[in-house]
């Protein structure tokens, strides 16, 4: 069964994240070490941030720039060096 987001506007909210990111804990994609709960409130944060900022016209290389931060901070994730 999917836990993926909803599209259409509906906010993923940091339970469904987490849920993903222990999914990917028990799959091995992540280590054991790794705090699904607090990765998850940190990146819904991120997404709220976003959605603030892009209300108040923030340009997409400035949002793009957020999401590399952000990525940097996702245990095994390489940093996206491209803004395409």
């Amino acid at each position: 069964m999917s836990r993926g987001f909803r599209a259409f506007g509906v906010a993923p909210v940091p339970g469904s994240i987490a849920a993903r990111i222990r999914d990917d804990i028990d799959a091995g994609l992540l280590g054991a070490d790794v705090d699904a709960d607090g990765l998850a409130a940190f990146h819904t944060a991120v997404i709220q941030g976003m959605n603030q900022q892009a209300c108040d016209g923030a340009t997409r290389q400035t949002l793009e720039r957020v999401v590399d931060a952000a990525m940097a901070a996702w245990p095994g994730a390489p940093h996206r060096s491209d803004s395409t």
